[in-house]
C-alpha cells in the first residue's frame, strides 16, 4: 500500500512540463526585468559574436581541402563549435573582465583576413 502511494504522488510528465514552462517564463521575466532596469549587459551586440562567426566561418573555408571537419575539431557541427564559442567569452569575462571584448574585436580581424594557419595562433586555453 506505501509503495502505491508513493507512486500514485509521483509528477506527470504533464506536470514536469508545466513546471519546466513556469520556471522558464520566470527566468525570462527577470532577464527583461534585468535589461530595462539596466542591470548587467543586456543592450548592444556581443563584441566576441563577431569573431566567433568569423572563426566558423574561416574554419569552414578550411574544411574544403578535406582534412578536418567540425567533428574532428570535437564538435557536433557549426552550432556546436558557436555554442562553444560563446561560452568561451562568457568565461573570459568572469575571468578577466572587459579585457576579452578587445582580444574578441582583434581576433575577428585576424579571423576575417586571416588564413587557415592563423586559425592555430590562438591559444584558446590562455585568457587574453
Amino acid at each position: 500500500m506505501v509503495g502505491r502511494v508513493v507512486a500514485d504522488r509521483r509528477p506527470s510528465r504533464a506536470m514536469c512540463s508545466r513546471i519546466l514552462l513556469m520556471w522558464r517564463s520566470a527566468w525570462t521575466r527577470g532577464v527583461v526585468l534585468a535589461c530595462s532596469l539596466g542591470l548587467g549587459s543586456c543592450a548592444g551586440e556581443d563584441p566576441c559574436e563577431p569573431m566567433c562567426l568569423a572563426a566558423a566561418d574561416l574554419h569552414e573555408l578550411c574544411f574544403e581541402s578535406g582534412e578536418t571537419d567540425w567533428p574532428s575539431l570535437g564538435y557536433a557541427d557549426r552550432r556546436d563549435y558557436l555554442d562553444a564559442c560563446h561560452t568561451w567569452a562568457w568565461e573570459m569575462r568572469l575571468l578577466v573582465g572587459d579585457e576579452v571584448d578587445q582580444a574578441c574585436v582583434e581576433r575577428a580581424v585576424l579571423f576575417e583576413e586571416g588564413e587557415c594557419a592563423d586559425l592555430d595562433t590562438v591559444d584558446w586555453n590562455e585568457p587574453p
